[in-house]
């Protein structure tokens, strides 16, 4: 459940409308790891919260800003 959240959050509030839809696989299974390495807090909330909180809105954008950084440099 909480991968599934954190996907749809970063299609929601736009993330992956930069993303041509072919490099969208590849953005997830990176965006997965990433989270789990650099964020583990994220996932451990949802599951333990079940609520997107303000505390956790601005940690999972800024976790998604920091993976677009590295992602980006990946698919040119």
């Amino acid at each position: 459940m909480e991968k599934q959240v954190t996907i749809l959050y970063a299609g929601t509030r736009g993330f992956l409308d930069k993303y041509p839809v072919s490099v969208l696989t590849k953005y997830e299974a990176g965006l997965f790891a990433f989270i789990a390495d650099r964020y583990p807090q994220i996932y451990t909330e949802l599951a333990d919260k079940k609520v997107i909180n303000d505390e956790l809105d601005k940690l999972m954008t800024d976790a998604l800003n920091a993976f677009d950084e590295e992602f980006k440099d990946t698919i040119k």
